[in-house]
């Protein structure tokens, strides 16, 4: 009857240890795919912007897309932003931005920009 009781509890303990595992895991997936929507959304507002002049934030509940104009030089060519996102995703560290000519930016909170190519580095 012991050997019983304490095998289900090792079975209930090894359970309850993959149920944390596996929710780890998942939740570093979804901070991943809510990273690659942002992207993508701040893609679509630079060309929304670049046709219309406008442009519409359509997941306001996972990012602040805003104007951001400021200039920044990558390899040996300057590059002007014009637009830039913030997110709770991003905590603190940084925010990303684009280029007139579409160049995906990480500027982190010193001000270092990194394409995300991650070929060049610069200050904006």
């Amino acid at each position: 009857m012991k050997i019983t009781i304490i095998t289900v509890a090792a079975v209930l303990v090894l359970v309850a240890v993959a149920g944390f595992y596996i929710k780890h895991e998942l939740s570093g997936m979804e901070e991943g795919a809510k990273i690659i929507i942002i992207m993508s959304q701040l893609g679509q507002a630079a060309d929304e912007l670049r046709k219309s002049g406008t442009f519409t934030n359509d997941v306001p509940n996972l990012c602040d897309i805003y104007r951001f104009t400021n200039s920044i030089t990558l390899g040996q060519a300057q590059q002007q932003c014009v637009l830039a996102v913030k997110s709770p995703s991003f905590g603190e560290d940084g925010f990303m931005a684009i280029t007139t000519n579409d160049t995906l930016v990480w500027i982190d909170r010193d001000g270092k920009a990194t394409p995300f190519d991650g070929q060049d580095s610069a200050t904006p």
